[in-house]
């Protein structure tokens, strides 16, 4: 339980690090975190494929978040075309790869654009997100990460506390619908202090809105992110199950690996910056 705490309190301190860096000194700063958190997870993911994935295939893998990303913060113009040019080229080389098994062509596509793309697509949308103009951008960011750990710790605390139902056992016995429920309320703090913390910085998202208009947005986000972010950290206990392991890593003594942290996150960001895209 120290363990746990400790590594916490130093993702915790690492994560409002770079949101400070990204109000004080320059918006994109924020970027370097989201690669780390890219970078690592396809790793894991390629790990956690390891005896269905040449080494070919994970490098490849591995290396879609290291060559695209640095094109969506500073060439932004040309990501798409590079995220297509190099999964064209993940296709054509899994087909030529003759270290594969005979006939395993598409089966070893499938996996390792699987690998390619989560997280790091939808970590690419909290860039995006990032990026956002009119003081959109630091209350979008603030979501994703407010929504994501207060939905994590009102489902732990609410369902720990109420127990009763599964929610659904064959893929994660542990999660309860009382848990879910505390999930979405605490979701709906997350988005709230989102938007108040982004007016406290000076960035303020809803210039001519009414109150009552900004209060219906802030609950109906809030609720649709915990939701997301809930089905998100299903999805990883569905990848887990299917591949046979408890934790995606160890990089977080307590915590687990960095799949482990961003599974509901990644989710979020894909949707908010999808939501908060229709604000500019």
């Amino acid at each position: 339980m120290l363990k746990r705490t400790i590594t916490g309190f130093f993702i915790a301190l690492v994560t409002v690090a770079f949101f400070l860096l990204r109000i004080l000194v320059d918006y994109r700063i924020f970027d370097i975190l989201t690669y780390g958190m890219a970078i690592v997870g396809a790793y894991e993911i390629t790990k956690a494929f390891s005896n269905k994935l040449t080494p070919l295939r994970k490098y490849l893998a591995i290396g879609f978040p290291i060559i695209v990303m640095p094109f969506v913060t500073f060439l932004p113009n040309y990501a798409l075309q590079i995220a297509l040019l190099y999964s064209a080229i993940i296709v054509l080389v899994i087909i030529f790869d003759n270290k594969a098994e005979e006939g395993d062509a598409l089966s070893g596509m499938g996996l390792t654009l699987f690998s390619a793309y989560y997280p790091t697509v939808p970590l690419i949308a909290l860039q995006l997100a990032n990026a956002l103009p009119n003081g959109v951008a630091l209350m979008a960011i603030l979501a994703v990460f407010l929504v994501a750990q207060l939905t994590d710790v009102f489902a732990y605390l609410v369902g720990s506390l109420l127990k009763g139902k599964k929610l659904i056992p064959s893929i994660s016995p542990n999660k309860t619908v009382s848990g879910a429920i505390g999930g979405l309320l605490g979701g709906i703090l997350g988005s709230v202090l989102a938007y108040f913390i982004s007016v406290w910085c000076g960035e303020v998202p809803f210039k001519n809105a009414e109150t009552f208009s900004i209060i219906i947005f802030l609950i109906f986000s809030g609720a649709l992110l915990s939701i997301v972010n809930q089905v998100g950290d299903l999805v990883e206990s569905y990848i887990k199950r299917k591949v046979g392991l408890k934790d995606m890593g160890n990089i977080f003594p307590g915590h687990g690996g960095m799949l482990d942290r961003v599974d509901g996150l990644s989710f979020v960001s894909l949707v908010t910056f999808v939501i908060y895209s229709f604000l500019v």
